[in-house]
């Protein structure tokens, strides 16, 4: 899958709310963020299968995901939608040991 994210209007403007999202998110969680673009993950969290794909409804909390990052300090999953870890509040958080399967973007690319 190419880079995205749901509902920018071009490349330009996907990067710039990526960048805006990952730095939200190392600020207020004094996370050490992967250069990885997370497309999918999938596993379990307190005993109920899940999934999170970008561009797709996160069950879990009934919201599109917009990005997916990994806290290498912590060694756990940011999946951020509008309402957690996007636009305001924490992201939802998922330990690496929660998770069975990961993808990233087929064009993941460094951050800058």
């Amino acid at each position: 899958m190419k880079f995205f994210i749901p509902a920018a209007s071009d490349e330009a403007h996907a990067e710039e709310i990526y960048q805006a999202t990952r730095k939200f998110n190392a600020e207020q969680m004094g996370a050490k963020l992967s250069d990885r673009r997370i497309y999918t993950v999938s596993g379990k969290h307190s005993g109920k299968s899940f999934t999170a794909t970008v561009g797709q409804p996160f069950e879990s909390l009934g919201e599109t995901v917009i990005a997916i990052s990994l806290d290498t300090s912590r060694s756990c999953y940011f999946i951020c939608t509008p309402n957690r870890g996007v636009l305001r509040g924490m992201p939802y958080l998922s330990g690496s040991d929660e998770i069975n399967h990961s993808e990233d973007f087929d064009d993941s690319t460094p951050v800058h």
